[in-house]
């Protein structure tokens, strides 16, 4: 395969580049320690090369994978020495990549003000850096954070922008978890007609 012909090349960046996405594969098909292996040892030769972004790449999918499987102070440190290294490179997408990854895992974690601070952080970079797809899951991950806060009228301030916006860049699964989150708000805010106009919007989308 490409890893063994980039192995056989003596080629470290294109193997790291290689072993960083067969870890993220292995990972989507709940392959988990294997992609850790995968991911392990790429980051190990990307550092040993000098690959700063192949090393990047690896602890962001590395901190993702920890994150999946409950190994949650190992993701926060592969997080932040990735935000410790993008503020050295000045990788602002990368950053506001991390941001929302970090944002996600301290929610797992029931740290809510500081998910709520990283989220709004990459929120912010997403659109300097006009990144459409890191603002749309930063908008729906702030309103996840914003519910089990019961801040439910910001949530749905947030939530209502984000579903025009996931029909603008044709993201169905964000446009469906949108409305949902939404449809729970008004639920929660004793707007039950809204609500359920919502909700039955959300199934109907997620039906298609």
């Amino acid at each position: 395969g490409a890893l063994d012909l980039a192995r056989a090349a003596g080629d470290r960046k294109v193997e790291v580049a290689t072993s960083v996405s067969l870890g993220s594969v292995l990972s989507l098909l709940g392959k988990r320690e294997e992609a850790l292996q995968h991911l392990e040892r790429s980051l190990a030769i990307a550092r040993e090369s000098g690959d700063r972004e192949g090393e990047m790449h690896a602890i962001n999918n590395l901190g993702c994978v920890y994150s999946d499987t409950g190994r949650y102070d190992e993701a926060r440190a592969c997080f932040e020495q990735f935000l410790a290294l993008c503020s050295e490179s000045k990788h602002r997408w990368f950053e506001a990549a991390v941001l929302a990854n970090l944002g996600v895992l301290l929610l797992r974690l029931g740290h809510y003000k500081e998910a709520q601070a990283q989220t709004e952080r990459a929120l912010t970079f997403s659109r300097e850096i006009g990144n459409r797809g890191i603002e749309a899951s930063a908008l729906g991950l702030l309103g996840d954070i914003l519910i089990a806060t019961g801040h439910f009228e910001q949530a749905r301030a947030h939530q209502e922008p984000l579903i025009a916006l996931a029909r603008e860049i044709g993201d169905r699964r964000v446009e469906v978890e949108a409305m949902l989150t939404l449809g729970n708000a008004c639920l929660a805010l004793g707007h039950y007609e809204g609500a359920r106009v919502w909700i039955e919007r959300q199934i109907a989308l997620a039906a298609e």
